[in-house]
């Protein structure tokens, strides 16, 4: 781009950030809309912090960035602090910072201001929300332009979980997550995986209290649980092996006593790796999961009814809402670990389960192997009651496609035909029909 290019851009940017900074028209302020300028451009403001532009356009910019983080529209606020994390941490940490102070500053005076008003007996007193909030605004951007110096140590003590913490957390996990490599933030993350452990176990106690007719203790609200599990997996995904394991250990420690929320944690673990690759990180901690899992009292008890620690079994196996999907990329070379877990597991109606539809699915490309695991499992079982129908169903499938779809090895070689013959008398005997007709074809010589 020329340089005149390059300065009209800019300005549009900064135009685009200033036009509805102030603005009173609710329809606007609430407004959902990504395809307004205004969102992209506090989106791509912080880029511009390092970039070699004309000085008065660079005059213009922190003005901006001032208005972009203490806006009147909340979701050019959210565009401004996904840029924050994205470019300016990288180019002006301290002045990152400095944005996020803002935020925690304007969240703690906008709860005092309503602990205040609370407690205000006289009513003339009482100031309006909006006087309040202009006040405030021009406050908070003064800071920002001023390059005020951001308190670390009030930021290691905010609880995300509690106003008025919580009502900045998303902004500052939304940074948080994308600096893996800084100490500092680091040790934040740290201090909210720890924080998990500790309300799961208050929430606990609560629930106890409550069903003896005890109130007053303070749940952790859903949403934010699933803010802090989500954010954590984000940002342990880009950490090594080791320092993720490191930062996630008082979620190991938590796991036997909560499968449920450990069950949470790992599917969200699974939808944030996604299909990106490698997958190293993803793994090792999986495999710490799964270890811990199978050294803890939950194996024996994934058969009882409403099972916790079946589900956190079939997350394990890496869930149960594949849809049509035969493949998922962080899988290629890493389906041994799945294979090596039900060979661990004791014959369960939980454990065929999960395989088998893992089997069905995105690990159909460890068949037909994977039937001797099976049909090993199935000597250690005497009634025919260990599959269940979800179990038959994928069994069905699988064997299905193995023997109508010209699959040579399942006939040829000995020990794969002698493993899908023990699956299907198996299947005889829990009274399927599909597989008494599999088992009539199989066994039909071969013709080339």
């Amino acid at each position: 781009m020329s340089p005149a290019e390059q300065e009209w851009c800019a300005t549009a940017v900064c135009d685009g950030i200033e036009a509805n900074a102030d603005t009173d028209d609710h329809f606007v302020i609430v407004a959902h809309n990504p395809l307004d300028g205004d969102r992209p451009a506090a989106f791509i403001l912080s880029a511009l912090f390092g970039k070699e532009i004309p000085a008065a356009i660079k005059a213009r910019l922190l003005p901006t960035l001032a208005k972009a983080v203490v806006h009147a529209v909340g979701e050019v606020v959210d565009y401004a602090i996904q840029g924050i994390g994205k470019y300016l941490w990288r180019t002006d940490r301290p002045l990152a910072l400095t944005c996020i102070q803002a935020l925690v500053t304007k969240a703690i005076d906008k709860e005092q201001y309503w602990e205040h008003q609370r407690k205000e007996v006289n009513i003339q007193q009482l100031r309006t929300e909006r006087d309040f909030d202009d006040e405030l605004r021009i406050r908070i951007r003064r800071f920002i332009e001023d390059r005020g110096s951001c308190d670390e140590a009030l930021l290691l003590e905010l609880d995300l979980t509690r106003r008025p913490g919580l009502a900045v957390a998303s902004h500052l996990l939304s940074v948080f997550v994308q600096q893996p490599n800084d100490p500092f933030v680091r040790k934040l993350m740290m201090q909210n995986v720890a924080v998990l452990p500790a309300k799961w176990e208050t929430e606990e106690r609560a629930s106890f209290l409550h069903s003896r007719g005890s109130e007053g203790h303070e749940r952790l609200d859903p949403q934010t649980e699933y803010l802090l599990v989500d954010s954590i997996c984000q940002f342990v995904l880009r950490l090594p092996p080791r320092e993720a394991i490191q930062t996630l250990e008082p979620l190991f420690a938590a796991a036997s006593e909560y499968p449920e929320k450990a069950a949470n944690f790992v599917q969200s673990l699974i939808l944030d790796q996604a299909d990106r690759t490698p997958a190293l990180t993803f793994w090792v901690v999986w495999q710490r999961f799964a270890d811990d899992f199978m050294a803890s009292q939950l194996p024996a008890t994934v058969d009882q009814g409403h099972s916790s620690a079946a589900r956190l079994l079939r997350e394990l196996f890496l869930g149960a809402d594949w849809g049509q999907a035969r493949d998922w990329a962080p899988l290629h070379n890493e389906a041994y670990r799945i294979r090596a877990l039900f060979d661990r597991l004791p014959a369960t109606r939980s454990g065929f389960d999960c395989y088998a539809y893992f089997l069905a699915k995105i690990g159909s490309s460890t068949l037909p192997e994977a039937l001797e695991s099976i049909a090993a499992k199935l000597a250690f079982t005497t009634a025919p009651g260990a599959f269940s129908d979800t179990a038959v169903f994928y069994l069905e499938n699988i064997l299905s496609r193995l023997i109508y779809g010209g699959n040579l090895r399942i006939r040829t070689e000995a020990s794969l035909r002698q493993s899908a013959l023990i699956i299907l008398d198996y299947l005889v005997a829990a009274g399927s029909s599909v597989a008494y007709k599999l088992r009539d074809d199989f066994l039909t010589p071969f013709v080339d």
